[in-house]
């Protein structure tokens, strides 16, 4: 396979910058590979300078967005498993950030709510993502970030609609 980049690759911390490639030498599956590629470092590098987004710091941003939470409810939409989740709630509710109050119209079911604590937090991890995501976008003009978030939603909404065979035979 011919070499298709212009040049070797630049780091910023630990994550490897792909140069620009040869666009006009490239099949669609090659390109397929190098935009999968892409978003794999885009995923990584996000994720350790977003600050690694945890159970736990998903777990405070939905209760600080919603105020309250089924237990059941909140597991479902974080994708998380029963045990991971009570581990962490456990945890928080240790370190004072959360209440888990039983549900008044079904007993089997617990509220989850943000402590005063909890609210502190929860308020200086989003400013903390407000700068940090107003920095990873410095230099990058509205236009570009308009068609970006544009592509980057068919995208998402193109792999919502694929079969569930294709996404888990990959």
């Amino acid at each position: 396979m011919r070499n298709n980049y212009q040049g070797s690759l630049t780091f910023i911390g630990r994550c490897a910058i792909i140069p620009k490639i040869r666009r006009n030498h490239m099949d669609q599956q090659t390109l397929s590979h190098e935009v999968v590629k892409q978003l794999h470092l885009c995923g990584h590098f996000l994720h350790f300078r977003m600050g690694c987004m945890s159970g736990k710091n998903r777990i405070m941003g939905m209760l600080y967005k919603n105020g309250k939470m089924l237990q059941k409810e909140l597991q479902e939409q974080l994708h998380l498993q029963s045990g991971s989740m009570s581990e962490i709630i456990i945890k928080m509710e240790a370190e004072g950030l959360i209440e888990k109050l039983r549900c008044l119209h079904d007993g089997r079911n617990f509220v989850l709510r943000l402590t005063p604590k909890g609210i502190a937090e929860a308020e200086q991890r989003r400013s903390q993502l407000d700068v940090t995501a107003e920095q990873l976008m410095e230099g990058v003009s509205q236009e570009d970030l308009l068609l970006l978030h544009e592509k980057l939603e068919n995208l998402l909404k193109s792999w919502q609609l694929c079969p569930a065979e294709r996404r888990t035979n990959d």
